[in-house]
């Protein structure tokens, strides 16, 4: 996958199936109208966790415009914002591929609201 270079970008790490690229937290935003922030409580714990073990993973984002959207990781998202983390991992994929991503997350939310009826 090739990324075009980007005027934010500061810093590429190679991984060998995907570019990581470290962005400004304030240029992502969630794609989810739906949602609703965890309790304050569990926000902590996860700032607790993200400071003893990093960020384990990269955010997955598309380009919608100028702007970079996730559908994922949205509580992960607001604790680095919230403990000032300047830079996050990002891969950045194509909109098809995350519409077909957005399916798969829909599938298991439905299904996860029947478990609990």
């Amino acid at each position: 996958m090739k990324i075009k270079k980007c005027k934010e970008k500061v810093r590429k790490k190679y991984d060998n199936r995907r570019n990581i690229i470290l962005y400004k937290t304030r240029k992502i935003k969630i794609g989810y109208k739906k949602f609703r922030s965890i309790r304050h409580e569990i926000l902590e714990t996860l700032e607790e966790n993200i400071k003893k073990r990093g960020l384990r993973g990269p955010f997955i984002v598309t380009r919608i415009g100028n702007e970079l959207v996730t559908y994922t990781d949205f509580n992960r998202l607001i604790a680095a914002k919230e403990m000032g983390k300047e830079l996050v991992p990002c891969v950045i994929i194509s909109n098809e591929l995350m519409n077909k991503r957005i399916k798969r997350l829909n599938r298991y939310r439905r299904y996860d609201k029947l478990k609990t009826i």
